[in-house]
């Protein structure tokens, strides 16, 4: 699943989900671990180039 508009740098995390009161399905576990994965580019910092004359 994607979130859009979330481009800030995080931590991975874990989320866990509890499901109950399943409508016509049977659940084998209730339980689960999501795992929220961080895929947005490490900011960079970069620096003028100090050896060309800028003027």
């Amino acid at each position: 699943m994607r979130v859009a508009g979330d481009t800030t740098l995080e931590r991975h995390e874990d989320v866990l989900t509890t499901l109950s009161a399943p409508f016509n399905a049977s659940l084998w576990h209730s339980q689960a671990t999501i795992l929220l994965e961080n895929d947005d580019p490490v900011p960079r910092a970069s620096l003028p180039d100090l050896g060309k004359d800028n003027a």
